[in-house]
């Protein structure tokens, strides 16, 4: 009997802990840690420039539409090059990380000027008006 009520309560304990870490997002990120990811915090994916040609380089990941002024580039495990820079004005490349909605890197801050867009789950080369060059993000 007490045999049977300690396999009970174990396998209790096992099914509140199942429950408990499947609630936990398993692709979670910060906007501007550098994590990539393509579910962030329900917001969408990212999208994520960096600081060198073809995906290298240090790296920025924003799921919504902003500004770059103040954020900075983070280092990766895919890269440090430009780590600590700011990202206005220093992308040359970037990837949707978003699976449905295409991203838009702008030459100004507040979504104007000169853009080019990312397909969703696709990335580029920033073209010549737009690499390092680049000052905000819209969707």
């Amino acid at each position: 009997m007490m045999l049977r009520r300690t396999l009970a309560a174990a396998a209790t304990a096992g099914i509140a802990l199942t429950i408990g870490l499947t609630a936990v997002p398993s692709a979670f990120a910060a906007e501007g840690d550098g994590n990539c990811v393509t579910n962030d915090a329900g917001a969408g994916g990212d999208l994520c420039l960096y600081y060198n040609s073809n995906l290298a380089g240090a790296r920025f990941n924003d799921p919504y539409t902003d500004n770059y002024a103040g954020w900075v580039f983070k280092a990766w495990s895919g890269g440090d090059a430009g780590a600590g820079q700011a990202v206005k004005n220093n992308a040359a490349s970037v990837r949707n990380y978003d699976t449905v909605v295409t991203g838009i890197i702008y030459y100004n801050s507040n979504q104007a000027g000169a853009s080019e867009s990312v397909a969703p789950s696709s990335w580029v080369n920033l073209n010549s008006t737009l690499k390092n060059e680049n000052a905000s993000q819209g969707w």
